[in-house]
This record gives structure tokens, sequence and C-alpha cells, in this order.
């Protein structure tokens, strides 16, 4: 049986992640080798790994690997493409939860901006988990992201989560579409909204739910873009979305009380820049700005297992 290799030719990832920016660069004098602080216990597989999100604060990375040869050319790869579209092996997507055995899970779906709760889809329910308690929620969904079919260019996540520890979401039925906003503490779930109409966009706001609605039989035709869907999609080094034509969308405000929830901060998670840690890691990703998730080097090959570490990020020592 030949000897399986591991490889991966990632382009680099993009800061799309959560918001844009860039890692701060060591001065270029400095010898960052002798202080750097040792890594935290490592995670994942050894093997390729296209990230989808991660919290250091809550200590949770949501991410595909290519464990299996599935192409039988010999060696575990994938290919990612400026848009994001990947090929290669087949990637599977786990959700690792800190001191955990890694989750198989059908896809990885939304996070909240603090990092706490994490939506995925897991036996074909829609999963919303709570990283401190792992409590779990199976929400009432029909399996479909908002505006797959009706806005197919720019897809929507099909869970929205405020900063007040809530999340909203479409419940869909043959009587028409309801829209719900839940307390992910107590579990309280109201419906706030009901329509016949599709609904293709939603976002929860502190006092408001805004909904773009879509007449029976349009289709949204009217955003063109070249990034490609797919659930262990990559983020993308570069895409196109332009608006070619009349929105056909019509805006709903749905007004809503206030949480008694106290309001939390964002974590700011930032995509790798092709940087490495000082021991020639790949970074790939930053917390905060000031803790690096890495692929730590390992005798398989330069893709590892994960761990996150505060050393520094330079280009100075990658391999």
């Amino acid at each position: 049986m030949p000897v399986v290799a591991y490889a991966v030719r990632l382009l680099a990832l993009t800061c799309a992640l959560v918001a844009c920016g860039a890692t701060p660069r060591p001065h270029p004098q400095a010898d960052l080798r002798a202080s750097s602080p040792p890594p935290s216990a490592a995670f994942g597989f050894h093997a390729p790994v296209v990230l989808q999100n991660a919290s250091f604060r809550w200590g949770w990375v949501a991410a595909c690997f290519a464990r299996r040869d599935t192409d039988r050319n010999g060696v575990l790869e994938v290919i990612r493409d400026l848009h994001g579209t990947t090929s290669g092996d087949e990637l599977e997507a786990y959700l690792l939860l800190n001191g955990r055995a890694p989750e198989l899970v059908d896809e990885f779906v939304s996070a909240s901006q603090d990092g706490r709760f994490v939506a995925i889809r897991s036996g074909g329910r829609l999963v919303v988990v709570d990283a401190e308690t792992d409590r779990r929620f199976a929400l009432p969904d029909d399996g479909r992201d908002l505006g797959q079919a009706e806005s197919p260019a720019l897809a929507g996540p099909a869970v929205r989560f405020s900063l007040d520890g809530r999340a909203s979401m479409v419940r869909r039925s043959v009587a028409g579409a309801d829209v719900m906003v839940i307390d992910l503490f107590t579990g309280q779930a109201d419906v706030v909204f009901h329509t016949t109409e599709a609904v293709t966009r939603l976002e929860l706001l502190a006092e408001k739910v805004t909904v773009r609605l879509l007449a029976p039989g349009v289709v949204d035709s009217s955003i063109a873009t070249d990034l490609k869907s797919g659930k262990c999609r990559g983020q993308p080094d570069a895409f196109f979305v332009a608006r070619v034509g009349p929105d056909p969308t019509k805006l709903i405000e749905v007004p809503i009380a206030r949480s008694l929830n106290p309001p939390t901060e964002r974590e700011r998670v930032l995509a790798g820049q092709g940087e490495c840690t000082v021991d020639g890691a790949r970074v790939i990703a930053s917390s905060d700005g000031q803790h690096l998730l890495a692929a730590q080097p390992s005798i398989h090959g330069k893709w590892g297992p994960l761990y996150w570490t505060r050393a520094p990020a330079t280009r100075r020592f990658c391999p």
C-alpha cells in the first residue's frame, strides 16, 4: 500500500471571516524565537484544513479537514481558487470544542459576534451550541438557508445572532413563513412576523428585525457574483458582487422589545495573511490581535493539528 503524503496548496485566506484587518508585523530586526510563549495543547487532525470560523474566547474552531485520499492520487491535497471553491480530496466539516473530541457535523452555519453561540447542521437538524455550557438548541427550521432558492447569489445563513444572546430564524410551512426570535439563555421562542411571501434576508438588531421579502414566483436576479457556494468553501481572496438590476425585494422592519440580557463585546477574528509563527507554524487566524490559531508542523507534513498561541506572527521563519 503506498504511503499517503500530506500536502496542501491553499491560497492565502483573506480577512473576510468577521472583519477586515491585518495581523501586526514584528519589527524586522527583532529575534522573536527566544521569547516565544508556549502554545496550547494541539487539537484536530494531521490533514489539510480549511477554516470556517473560530473563537479563542470561547474555545472552539469550525473547520473542514481532508482526512481521506478520495481522489486516489496518493496525496492528501486541497486546492482552493481565488473565489473560495475547493477541489482535490473531499472535505468533512468538524466542530472542535475545547477539551472535547472532534465532532463531525453536516456543516458550520454561523456564529454570534461574541463567539459564544455556534450554529451548525448536525444529523439534518439546525442546532445552536452554547460554547460555554455545551447546551444545545434544536431549532425548528426546514433545512434551507435564507435566500438559497430565491437569491442564490447571496444566500444568507439560516440563523442570525445579536449581541444580547438572541437569535432569529425563519420557520416555513404550507401556511407561509414565520420569523422567530429566540432567547438563547431561556429558550423562549416568539413569532414576531408572519408572511406568505419568501423571506430572502434577515437581520436581528437590539430593537428590530429587518426582513427582506420576495413575492411568490419572483426570482431575484438583480445580483451578479463569481463567489462560489459550498459548505466547506474557503474564504475568498477576491470576488465580484454587483447589482445588475432593480432590487425586487421589499424591506419590512419589525419592532421587538429590548432584551434584558446584557450586551456582550464582539470578538474580532481575522483570517491568516500567509504568515507563520516564529517556530514555523502556518497562521490560520487571529483572535482580537492577541492569540493566533496555527497549524502545527509535524512529521506528517506542514499541516498538522491546530493550536492557539501568543507567539508573534512573522514572514521571516515561514517554511
